[in-house]
């Protein structure tokens, strides 16, 4: 039970770090079309728009946290083990 516990913390800080991940890449995306008004930005910036899109998609709820979580309510109606 205390590995599940363990392996549900990680993912649930991974899924914290990529919120916070997703924001710096808006941040990031933002400061670059600033700096390159007129210029050739597109390219960069739809790269970065990439980055954030998978940051903020890997922020969401998914099914491996759903499953850990699922397993522990499991393991605690069959007592310890």
């Amino acid at each position: 039970m205390t590995r599940l516990a363990a392996a549900l913390q990680k993912l649930e800080q991974g899924q914290a770090k990529a919120a916070a991940a997703a924001q710096d890449y808006d941040e990031a995306r933002t400061l670059v079309a600033d700096a390159l008004k007129g210029g050739t930005a597109g390219p960069l910036l739809g790269l970065i728009e990439q980055l954030r899109t998978s940051a903020q998609q890997a922020s969401r709820p998914g099914a491996a946290i759903e499953r850990v979580r699922e397993t522990i309510q499991k393991a605690h109606g069959l007592g310890d083990f």
